[in-house]
């Protein structure tokens, strides 16, 4: 009988060869009432963990808010939560900074 590590996942991802670590991502989005409790609501739904959350209207467009979003992931899952970001509609870009 083959038994599987305990540090095996379903995905076959050892945390030696794709460590989790902290990654930074700014999301932009039109400013309305809603916008970000769908981008949290998208975290928590999916059982990710936001370990910070900072928010401010940007300096040009006030109608437009910047969110600075710290999650601990691998590249793999942060990819995944970006091209999940992005599709919500009050969303204008996702990127990793």
């Amino acid at each position: 009988m083959n038994a599987i590590p305990l540090n095996a996942n379903i995905y076959g991802d050892t945390p030696a060869a794709n460590p989790a670590r902290a990654h930074t991502l700014e999301i932009m989005l039109e400013n309305e009432p809603g916008a970000l409790a769908r981008v949290v609501g998208l975290f928590s739904g999916r059982g990710y963990n936001i370990d910070e959350l900072h928010v401010s209207p940007t300096v040009n467009d006030k109608n437009i808010s910047r969110l600075v979003i710290i999650s601990t992931g691998t590249d793999r899952v942060i990819e995944q939560i970006k091209l999940q970001v992005d599709r919500l509609i009050p969303v204008r870009s996702v990127v990793e900074i």
